[in-house]
């Protein structure tokens, strides 16, 4: 029996293996495909197809990039005000979150024209993110009491020291906060100051599901949904999630991920098999472990086991 893994990640986002130590451990797992999908970019890609060809393995260079589900939300309002206090830009409610895995042919020339819509969303995402962590940290220095050392600059100050990449999020703000004293941990800080609940979050917008599919399909890719258990849509809403995201034309949805329960597995089935008697189009069902090297407890190629998965 042979074993895939198509969602993985390197230290070219958040995981902590290189491209070539996470090919050398997924040989070493017994996998004969796998993909490397880190989150918002595609740096990663050429040393990993590289350490494909050394090892030995089939490999295919992916992306994952995080959408809104733009419909899911009311329109803002008609004098184009946002929430309170915020600038322009932030919206009243935040979408849905859904993450959108890119699979890439062998042969992709990522300089390519054909490239430049995904780009575009890469860095459109970074640039929402930047301006995202900015109005957080802001805020909390702006009316969060025991914050009097928090700062935008400082903050960007902080966040150099903890990476060059520029792709920072709320963990380093996190951080950031018990640096200068105003938190007294990590969690402490999402607690109080950024959990999605407390006063001090701005709601953010993302690229949409729209955008990251053309984009992926221009690059001549597949475009995947990741792991729909983590939205945790109840019956209704899931069903309204697949007739959107299929008529934004995505091409499949990844069926086996450790946070997807078995009812969420048996939806997916149940629609990709109406969907085919309706269209005569299979989707693509995908497994992917969620590998972020020490970051996460996920391992390399789980074991598909549960009782909707197959041979």
């Amino acid at each position: 029996m042979e074993y895939i893994d198509l969602h993985m990640h390197s230290l070219f986002s958040d995981g902590t293996d290189s491209p070539d130590e996470l090919v050398r451990r997924a040989k070493e797992a017994g996998l004969s495909m796998i993909a490397l999908t880190d989150h918002n970019t595609l740096d990663g890609i050429m040393d990993f197809r590289e350490a494909c060809r050394r090892h030995g393995m089939t490999g295919i260079g992916g992306i994952e990039l995080s959408t809104g589900w733009e419909e899911a939300v009311p329109p803002a309002a008609a004098d184009g005000s946002q929430a309170a206090g915020l600038k322009p830009g932030f919206p009243d409610k935040e979408p849905p979150e859904i993450h959108i895995l890119g699979y890439f042919p062998e042969d992709a020339d990522l300089s390519a024209e054909s490239f430049a819509p995904l780009r575009k969303v890469v860095e459109d995402y970074h640039l929402l993110k930047l301006r995202h962590n900015e109005a957080i940290v802001q805020r909390i220095a702006d009316a969060a009491p025991g914050a009097d050392l928090v700062s935008v600059a400082g903050f960007h100050a902080f966040a150099r020291t903890q990476s060059d990449s520029g792709n920072y999020n709320r963990v380093h703000i996190a951080r950031y906060l018990v640096q200068t004293g105003a938190a007294s941990s990590v969690d402490d800080a999402f607690g109080r100051f950024i959990g999605k609940d407390c006063p001090y979050y701005v709601s953010k917008r993302n690229v949409t599901m729209q955008e990251a599919i053309a984009a992926i399909h221009a690059a001549r890719g597949t475009a995947v949904v990741a792991h729909v258990g983590e939205y945790h849509f109840d019956r209704e809403r899931l069903r309204a999630f697949f007739d959107d995201s299929m008529a934004w034309g995505i091409d499949g949805y990844e069926l086996l991920h450790p946070h997807n329960t078995p009812e969420t597995a048996r939806e997916i089935l149940a629609f990709a098999e109406r969907f085919r008697r309706t269209t005569g189009r299979v989707l693509l069902l995908t497994a992917g472990s969620d590998y972020h090297g020490r970051n996460k407890k996920n391992r390399h190629g789980l074991p598909w086991h549960p009782d909707y998965a197959w041979d």
